[in-house]
């Protein structure tokens, strides 16, 4: 394509930080990058720019879509039956799609990661799994993330640890807690092709939250809230990081963000999966619910989680 230097996109890879890695390694800017390769096409054809970051990749538009970018989690429920299409069906008359923002402060790096990945593949990158709001930890080497702020997508993660620093002082949780299950059931959500139908994920939970003698509407009347939990359970940071208003949260007072369930917002994932990670204490059987309602199954159902195997898998297929 425009005799450009086109390297391969790695397991994980954030789809935006691959794009810089190509355009800086071509000695461009992403813009010039985005422009040249929309000019070299007829204007009914020119891309949006995220086609055109699979395009340069060699992948159809779902498995960039499913694979490199965030919408799998932040596009995980679909308020209307319609529009539970699978993800990257509907991403082509998208300028500026929203899925390529990973909603989250700085960008997330895993230090060991970093050098088994410049060890194995030649280059450190970026993972999508780390970006994701809440995910504080490496769920690999059970180590607190580092976060670096500014103009960073084009550097390998290893050339900027030294600018990073940790996300969080709290260690990996050892235990089941919440935030441990949270960011199991974020990992889950990273493999589904497809959305799930929300008003039937809604009644599930309300059903619940009944059960467990929480409160399902703005006035608790003798129950408990779902944040009430969260205030009394979980690491205050790691609950800024989810909620930046967190801290007005009062023991026993209503907080919108996590606690208007019923509301039935497609654009809040993290209130959900929260949910889940409070009401169910197997993280496989709060994901195995979520599969029953999604119209799509998971990517890597049949292939081992373990992320090594996966890599070697995908270098031997390409040799």
């Amino acid at each position: 394509m425009l005799n450009l230097n086109i390297p391969k996109m790695l397991p994980d890879e954030l789809g935006t930080a691959y794009f810089e890695h190509v355009a800086s390694g071509n000695t461009l800017t992403t813009e010039e990058l985005f422009s040249r390769v929309r000019k070299a096409k007829s204007r009914l054809q020119r891309p949006s720019k995220a086609h055109l970051i699979a395009e340069i990749a060699g992948l159809s538009d779902q498995d960039f879509v499913c694979s490199h970018t965030c919408k799998p989690f932040y596009g995980a429920f679909e308020c209307t039956s319609r529009w539970c299409h699978p993800h990257g069906a509907n991403e082509r008359g998208s300028p500026n799609n929203p899925m390529l923002n990973h909603r989250r402060f700085g960008y997330y790096l895993c230090p060991q990661c970093a050098s088994e990945d410049l060890e194995f593949w030649g280059r450190s990158y970026w993972r999508r799994s780390h970006q994701i709001v809440g995910v504080s930890w490496c769920s690999k080497h059970e180590i607190p993330l580092n976060v670096v702020t500014g103009e960073v997508l084009s550097s390998q993660p290893h050339k900027v640890i030294d600018a990073s620093c940790e996300c969080t002082s709290t260690p990996f949780p050892s235990e089941n807690t919440i935030p441990r299950r949270y960011q199991k059931l974020v990992s889950t959500l990273l493999a589904f092709q497809g959305p799930a139908f929300l008003p039937h994920l809604i009644r599930i939970l309300q059903q619940q939250l009944n059960r467990k003698n929480y409160a399902c509407w703005t006035t608790a009347h003798g129950k408990r809230f779902v944040s009430d939990t969260i205030l009394a359970t979980c690491p205050n940071q790691w609950c800024h990081d989810l909620f930046p208003d967190f801290q007005t949260k009062g023991a026993g007072k209503y907080f919108r963000d996590i606690d208007a369930i019923e509301l039935g917002r497609d654009d809040q994932a993290v209130t959900y999966v929260l949910a889940l990670a409070v009401l169910y204490g197997d993280p496989d059987e709060a994901a195995s619910l979520i599969s029953l309602l999604s119209g799509a199954p998971s990517r890597y159902q049949s292939q081992p989680s373990d992320q090594d195997a996966v890599k070697m898998s995908t270098l031997t297929a390409d040799n």
